[in-house]
């Protein structure tokens, strides 16, 4: 399992359903950090060479860049992929595809809807902006309501609670804050919801929060947390593709699993 980066909730699970799956056919999962292009091609020099029977590629996260020349290195390798990113399914790999986009365009209409037009975008490690998912949403609503959108209202590049505590109070401290805040990651709206309320200002009359990913920390926080994700986080249709592509004597055709990503609404937003 080759991920961006340890710690995200989601890919937690999926490690969890993958070693459900397949501790029963005595496979184990070896965990890879790919954070980097670089660092990605050399893991699938390492597949090529032998180093796993099947892989799981997420690099639908955003951080990696040049996705194109990635997925050329994949032909040929000859063992089960399945590959986390919205993309077409080849005989090389599956595709697991999440519906972030379309989520990050209802939780923007949303805002608009209830009045917010300074809608700030706070995102993490995002190595090619106008490519990501989450991005592409925010801003195709603000262009069906021909609102522009201020460039410092849009930042990314935190992947860390301190980095996005300071981008927050860098939001706060504007001449003319934004009124609503869409993150692209739970933690990070967590973190702003936090930094908000330390300066004594209230979620989400005084600013509303979306985050993205529907983390459990998000139902249990104060205000319980507006998001983007799944109703529910089951990957074992993942999972159980990834063992029939290990097990079976007869293949299906390369598949594309989709799951659904909404708008929840909570109380922050």
């Amino acid at each position: 399992m080759i991920l961006p980066r340890l710690g995200i909730p989601a890919n937690d699970l999926m490690i969890q359903a993958q070693r459900k799956y397949l501790a029963e056919q005595d496979y184990s999962i070896i965990i890879a950090v790919g954070d980097t292009h670089e660092r990605v091609l050399k893991l699938i020099t390492q597949v090529r060479a032998g180093l796993a029977d099947a892989v799981y590629l997420s690099i639908g996260y955003g951080s990696i860049t040049d996705i194109d020349a990635v997925l050329k290195q994949l032909q040929g390798i000859n063992v089960p992929i399945i590959v986390d990113a919205n993309i077409k399914p080849t005989p090389d790999y599956d595709v697991s595809w999440i519906t972030d986009e379309n989520g990050s365009y209802e939780a923007i209409q949303y805002l608009i809807g209830k009045g917010h037009q300074r809608i700030a975008f706070m995102g993490h490690n995002i190595a090619q902006l106008e490519e990501y998912g989450r991005y592409k949403g925010y801003a195709r609503a603000f262009a069906d309501h021909d609102i522009a959108i201020p460039s410092d209202y849009v930042r990314s590049g935190f992947d860390q609670r301190q980095q996005a505590y300071d981008a927050i109070n860098e939001f706060l401290d504007m001449d003319i804050p934004p009124t609503a805040i869409f993150c692209t990651s739970d933690i990070n709206a967590l973190t702003a919801i936090a930094t908000i309320q330390h300066r004594g200002l209230s979620v989400p009359d005084d600013i509303a929060i979306i985050g993205f990913g529907n983390i459990s920390e998000g139902q249990f926080s104060y205000p319980r947390l507006t998001t983007v994700g799944p109703l529910e986080h089951t990957f074992d249709d993942t999972a159980s593709l990834m063992l029939h592509r290990l097990t079976a004597n007869q293949q299906m055709p390369p598949k594309k699993v989709i799951k659904k990503w909404q708008l929840i609404i909570r109380e922050s937003a």
